[in-house]
């Protein structure tokens, strides 16, 4: 059995990752209204892993005989049709999942909930990749935007990200 903490801060962390899929879906959209299917294909790919995220924290409970509560999820905040702006808002929205990750690692920690620290492994490394794709993201835009062609062919390279 889990600690009753544990278990409403991984519930917490189920709405936040499907927050997560939402902001990701509306930058999609926002994209694909620029034109910018690559980068409309990219943050498609992001928001069907952030849901992936919350379904494994979902089975994690359930596998432990705890129960799943949902949450009403919270509207996006307005996202500009600022290629730049939008991907510097998803590396700002990835520290503040990891903040949260390691805030739940912190507390299993202080409980010594040994099998929720194993589980949470997992998300610590994932975070580390999410951060380094966002600045990565970033520094494409960087290298391309200063070319003819650039925001073109920095959306190509978008559009090469595996599902």
């Amino acid at each position: 059995m889990l600690d009753k903490k544990i278990i409403m801060m991984l519930n917490e962390q189920i709405n936040y990752e499907m927050y997560s899929a939402y902001i990701y879906h509306k930058m999609k959209l926002v994209y694909e209204d620029m034109g910018l299917r690559g980068y409309a294909r990219w943050y498609d790919i992001q928001a069907k892993e952030e849901v992936e995220h919350a379904e494994r924290l979902e089975n994690f409970l359930t596998e432990n005989g705890e129960k799943v509560s949902l949450k009403s999820i919270e509207e996006p905040m307005e996202i500009m049709d600022d290629v730049e702006k939008m991907l510097k808002l998803a590396l700002k929205h990835e520290k503040s999942v990891t903040c949260k990750i390691h805030a739940i690692y912190k507390e299993t920690m202080e409980r010594k909930d040994i099998v929720s620290m194993e589980f949470l492994n997992w998300f610590i490394s994932e975070q580390v990749e999410e951060e380094k794709n966002a600045r990565d993201n970033i520094q494409l835009y960087h290298n391309y935007i200063g070319c003819g062609c650039g925001l073109m062919n920095a959306d190509k390279k978008m559009s090469q990200r595996e599902e």
